[in-house]
């Protein structure tokens, strides 16, 4: 039988079905290459059990675990479990690597009272193939960034760490202005290497701590965490609009391509999801107000007035400019299906999105004292 991994405690199985229990588990450690260990909530080891070619592996899986990485997969994962989920995950170090899957560890009240789980080393060959496998389904093959859903983990696991909070922690999004533009006129080839371009400048003025992805179609998403102050953020931001400012030369051809941005800040509490829709609407406001710009996302009861107030001086400004339209909407009688009037729509020209629609929208104050 296999002794207790190194730092695992707790008394021995007094119950008969506990201790066949057991038995079968060690049975298993000594004949499977396989690595069980169980942990309490702070997630130190308290039980564990290894087949002799795992001897090592143990040791460095605690250790990890108390170091509290917020970088490593396995706290990432541990620390999902200890919320209740059920996750797998990959552990690589410099010469092996883990595969393990980690669920919570119920008490007889069914409260979490710590996590455990099971490991298998991955040979070399199918450390290697998983690690294209992971690659590819984690990163975008045309600009070579981390995609959306390898940015969300790490944006989970920067809010798992446990000292985040007491650092600046921001989300900044990125949208290529006109960028559909750039495909009808020049073609979607054209297009492809003007977003591999944009991110070759983007990630030259990024520290290497910072996180850049794709985040959609036209769209990138910064990850910055570190920072002393919003002002800092807002200096990233200011940064990397600026990389946009140069022409870019594309079949032969410069063209100029703006972007817009929204800045969101984490806070104490704050889930993932939440940092990403508030920079959402923050990127939302940037593009009502015009492009080549950026703006920060301000929680509190005024946002939503705020975001008003930014359609306000957009219509005020399209109203100045002269680029609404009309166009006229029969209406038709529900009874018989004979036209009984129409009605007058306006719509608004955008160069950033094009034409608006007048699907109606709230505002601060009536539209005739807009027009006033």
């Amino acid at each position: 039988m296999r002794e207790p991994a190194p730092g695992a405690s707790g008394p021995p199985a007094t119950d008969p079905v506990a201790r066949a229990g057991e038995a079968g588990m060690r049975m298993l450690a000594e004949q499977v290459p396989v690595l069980l260990w169980a942990t309490d909530r702070s997630l130190r080891v308290t039980w564990g059990l290894r087949h002799p070619s795992l001897v090592g592996l143990d040791a460095r899986l605690g250790q990890l675990l108390q170091s509290g990485d917020a970088g490593a997969s396995a706290v990432a994962a541990h620390r999902r479990a200890l919320k209740g989920e059920a996750v797998e995950f990959d552990q690589a170090w410099e010469d092996r690597t883990l595969h393990a899957r980690v669920e919570p560890l119920r008490s007889p009240g069914g409260d979490v009272a710590g996590t455990v789980g099971l490991a298998l080393e991955l040979d070399n060959e199918t450390r290697q193939r998983r690690e294209e496998m992971l690659r590819a389904g984690r990163h975008d093959p045309l600009t070579e960034l981390p995609n959306r859903t390898l940015f969300l983990e790490r944006l989970r696991q920067a809010t798992a760490g446990a000292d985040w909070c007491r650092e600046g922690l921001f989300v900044l999004l990125l949208d290529l202005d006109g960028f559909r533009g750039v495909n009808a006129r020049l073609g979607f080839e054209a297009g492809d290497r003007l977003l591999a371009a944009v991110a070759v400048r983007l990630g030259r003025r990024l520290r290497p701590g910072d996180t850049l992805a794709r985040y959609g179609p036209d769209e990138f998403a910064v990850l910055l965490s570190g920072l002393r102050s919003g002002d800092e953020a807002l200096l990233v931001a200011r940064r990397l609009l600026g990389e946009m400012a140069a022409p870019f030369e594309l079949q032969g051809a410069m063209v100029t391509a703006s972007a817009s941005a929204g800045l969101a800040a984490g806070a104490a509490g704050h889930r993932p999801e939440a940092i990403i829709r508030d920079a959402e609407r923050a990127l939302e406001r940037a593009k009502i107000l015009g492009r080549s710009r950026f703006q920060m996302f301000h929680p509190g009861p005024d946002a939503q007035e705020t975001l008003l107030s930014d359609i306000e001086t957009a219509l005020r400004h399209a109203l100045e400019m002269e680029d609404f339209h009309r166009r006229y909407r029969p209406t038709v009688r529900r009874k018989d299906g004979k036209v009984a009037g129409f009605e007058i729509l306006l719509w608004r020209r955008s160069a950033e999105q094009g034409e608006a629609s007048p699907e109606p929208r709230p505002s601060p104050r009536p539209a005739s004292e807009i027009a006033s």
